[in-house]
């Protein structure tokens, strides 16, 4: 599956594959069950969909952003979105429900 992101600052065409959000959402559960352990961009990634700014390398989180490549952090922003969604559709019981750190107005 691949979506499409219209990158309208330049003109671009920007391919997200599956895989991409396979590994971002897969780094978002490690990073709310405690796992550090992640790469660099795994780590920033999950970080900014995780709303833990304070785990990122540096305070500005367009650093970040830049330094993990344009598909990813249109991924990462993505995921963001993708969380929402479920955290509005989903009891929190559910078992695709975000939890934690990925829920953006009800962490429990």
């Amino acid at each position: 599956m691949m979506k499409r992101v219209i990158d309208d600052m330049n003109n671009r065409v920007v391919r997200l594959t599956r895989y991409d959000f396979d590994t971002i959402a897969q780094a978002s559960k490690r990073l709310n069950d405690g796992d550090l352990k992640l790469s660099q961009r795994e780590r920033a990634a999950a970080a900014i969909v995780n709303g833990r700014m304070d785990l990122l390398e540096h305070a500005d989180v367009r650093r970040a952003l830049v330094s993990m490549g344009r598909s990813w952090a249109h991924a990462t922003i993505e995921m963001i979105f993708d969380h929402w969604e479920r955290e509005m559709q989903l009891p929190g019981d559910h078992p695709q429900c975000p939890v934690g750190d990925q829920r953006i107005f009800s962490r429990r």
